[in-house]
């Protein structure tokens, strides 16, 4: 059974799902996104806002142009919906990778930062405590003893 809509209506369609596919996934992703970037975001929230808001036009218009490039619209409107849901899931999918990667990199940076400073606060206490022991056997070498 084929089930052909007008041209008009397919576009309509592939172009509702290539908006509404990419919102729902950054939906998604936005609670965490939002808490990860408000703590690499030394302005605070309008940061993480900047960043949230650029990720969602970044989305949509990847896979509307996605969808508008390589949309089927003419024929049966299961090719043209399948088509679309196809189109909408690999803009999403570049889209989530690309961001992940930008929010993904500074986060790594900053943890290895910590780890460096914890490691060489480690060797600064490490080296003091041994100057300390140094430093109190050159003591006990210098003082004579009471029995001698």
């Amino acid at each position: 059974m084929t089930v052909d809509f007008n041209p008009g209506f397919n576009f309509a369609l592939t172009l509702l799902l290539a908006a509404a596919g990419p919102v729902v996934a950054l939906r998604y992703l936005e609670p965490i996104l939002l808490k990860l970037l408000r703590s690499q975001c030394p302005e605070g929230g309008e940061g993480a806002d900047f960043w949230m808001r650029s990720a969602y036009v970044l989305a949509v218009c990847g896979t509307v142009l996605l969808a508008l490039s390589f949309g089927q619209y003419r024929g049966e409107a299961f090719d043209a919906v399948e088509r679309a849901l196809w189109l909408v899931a690999a803009g999403t999918f570049i889209t989530v990778a690309f961001v992940t990667r930008q929010v993904w990199t500074p986060v790594r940076l900053a943890q290895t930062e910590r780890r460096l400073h914890a490691q060489r606060e480690l060797l600064r206490t490490q080296r003091a405590s041994r100057q300390a022991e140094i430093d109190l056997a050159n003591l006990q070498a210098q003082t004579p003893s009471a029995g001698a």
